[in-house]
């Protein structure tokens, strides 16, 4: 098993790093390199005042001189792009963001290291390669000639990378929360020099080799280390670095806004001003787009889909999305800390219900286990615990049989302003908990009061909201352990010791395993499906739908969506 690991693990490192290398073959800087050439020159001696005229020849030596150049900004075609946005983020920057559609505004503004383009392919993005010796050994090289937005930082080096991952994983920060614990204490060193652009990442422990995709899920994003040691925290709510826009303004639930960076490295956007447009009502949004007042709508409810289709000067965009939604359980709290209690909420629930009357049958799928379905190790299975009532309200009279206090009301948290239908779907798990003989209330909250509380200390959390809370996992990664890392893990910090534990310890061990395995592999498959299983069972959560995400499009622009939420407006063209 051991020789089989290591091969596998070249192969892996070997097709990372072509891989890399290809994706970022289309977009390497421009590199000019001048030639200095030392001419013949004629040189007078005066020798006891004879005058001899000697040529000195000098070889004609070329020098090497690399200049980067900026590549010529787009002409301005647009003079302001308007995006809707669901509602107030909680910051704008990687240590403390509490959802996606967070850092799809602030890597406009300061960019990862990695990426995930529209198809899932794992890109260098501020890097421009890094290569994997061993899980817990890697080399990353740095893109040269990338230029903060504030000229007094000039371009970005070693030293600001490494201060800006040490800021976004630092102590207390919800990010940390995040990364794998090998990530957690990782030492970076700067191999030639603070000012050069080779970094060694050292990762603790038996490491990881989801590094590039947890750069990629923006983990860590990129600002100068100067602009760090001025601002501190306040660089969550400033942000400053080498993106296509210059952040201008953020006017809490108004909007927010930022400018075109003319000497973006990739070349400036053909945009010269865009605008987020924070509008909570589904409605008001879908009118702001079909008025002429928006060019792009996230969250496009299912039922406004053809409206806005056959709409004169806009269209509606469907993309299978990264992201379900499920419901979180406290399995260390009664009565969530009963099995079949936990599993009669399962089965209470008519997902594909919720599918076709909320999602109208296209918008939705019911899920089928903790492995996203847009990446290989999803089997494709049925969905898991599908609606039996008869069944659920049989485990929950065995729960109380054994003691489970089940009578006792439930408290049912939900966003009413993140995901598509957020708080109408919290609804009907009230609607089928109460038709199961559940005693239930229902507390929909802003997304800007329920995430600061489900990402921050875990006591704090539970003194402030006693119940199941139901949230969504968008997988940025590409990475099918990824939810396991983030929500099911029992390590320091993370959601996992707080709802999920106590569990078997083999989720940690298949974890580790699964961490060190080529994504689509046959080992991951076979792996992942176990997991997949024994999750399941065990019933953290109450499993509800995937989204295919929907967009509203004007037609004055050419545009396609990402799965992962993330909109890179350096792709916004005039149609």
């Amino acid at each position: 098993m051991r020789s089989f690991r290591l091969s596998a693990l070249a192969v892996l490192s070997a097709s990372l790093l072509v891989g890399l290398m290809m994706g970022c073959s289309g977009e390497t800087t421009e590199v000019i390199v001048e030639k200095e050439v030392i001419k013949e020159v004629e040189v007078e001696k005066i020798v006891k005042e004879e005058v001899i005229k000697e040529v000195e020849v000098i070889k004609e030596v070329p020098v090497e001189k690399i200049v980067v150049a900026t590549p010529v900004p787009a002409p301005i075609r647009i003079p302001e792009l308007i995006l809707t946005q669901t509602g107030n983020p909680v910051c704008l920057g990687a240590d403390c963001a509490s959802s996606v559609d967070e850092m799809d505004i602030f890597t406009q503004f300061t960019e990862p290291l990695m990426l995930l383009d529209p198809d899932n392919n794992l890109i260098p993005w501020l890097a421009e390669s890094l290569v994997m010796h061993s899980p817990t050994d890697w080399t990353m090289t740095l893109r040269k000639g990338v230029k903060f937005h504030e000229a007094e930082y000039g371009t970005m080096t070693a030293k600001d990378v490494i201060a800006s991952y040490y800021h976004d994983v630092r102590e207390g920060t919800a990010n940390k929360k995040r990364v794998p614990a090998s990530m957690q204490e990782a030492v970076l060193t700067a191999t030639d020099g603070d000012d050069g652009y080779v970094i060694d990442w050292k990762l603790s422990g038996a490491g990881t080799a989801s590094l590039p995709n947890h750069l990629a899920a923006m983990r860590t994003v990129v600002t100068a280390k100067g602009y760090i040691d001025v601002v501190g925290e306040q660089t969550s709510r400033h942000p400053m670095g080498t993106g296509p826009f210059v952040f201008q303004q953020w006017q809490p639930n108004v909007k927010i806004t930022g400018s075109r960076f003319d000497d973006y490295w990739r070349g400036a956007p053909p945009i010269q001003k865009v605008v987020w447009k924070i509008i909570p009502d589904a409605f008001t949004r879908k009118q702001e787009l079909m008025t002429g007042g928006a060019h792009i709508l996230r969250a496009l409810e299912p039922d406004s889909f053809d409206e806005v289709n056959n709409n004169d000067g806009t269209r509606a965009i469907s993309v299978l999305s990264s992201r379900y939604v499920y419901v979180v359980l406290d399995v260390d709290e009664a009565p969530f800390d009963n099995q079949k209690f936990r599993q009669a909420l399962n089965y209470a629930v008519n997902k594909q219900e919720i599918v076709d009357t909320l999602f109208g049958g296209f918008g939705a799928a019911a899920v089928n286990g903790v492995t996203h379905p847009f990446l290989c190790e999803n089997d494709g299975g049925p969905p898991v615990y599908q609606y039996d009532l008869a069944k659920a309200k049989s485990l929950i009279d065995e729960a109380r049989a054994e003691g489970a206090p089940v009578d006792d009301v439930i408290k049912l948290y939900a966003p009413n302003d993140r995901y598509v239908l957020d708080k109408e779907t919290g609804e009907a798990v009230l609607g089928y908990w109460k038709a199961a003989g559940l005693n239930v209330e229902y507390y929909p909250q802003s997304r800007s009061v329920l995430f600061p509380l489900a990402l921050r200390s875990f006591t704090e959390y539970k003194a402030d909201i006693d119940g199941p809370f139901l949230i969504g996992n968008g997988n940025g990664l590409g990475r099918a352990e990824f939810p396991y890392e983030l929500w099911l893990e029992n390590k320091d910090g993370g959601r996992g010791r707080a709802f999920a534990s106590p569990h078997p310890a083999s989720w940690e061990e298949d974890l580790d395993k699964a961490r060190l395995l080529a994504s689509c592999s046959d080992e991951s498959k076979a792996l992942l499906a176990k997991m997949n299983k024994d999750v399941v069972d065990f019933a953290p959560w109450v499993f509800l739908v995937n989204f295919n995400d929907l967009y509203g499009v004007s037609d004055e622009i050419e545009w396609r969506p990402w799965s992962t939420e993330i909109r890179m407006l350096y792709e916004v063209d005039i149609r």
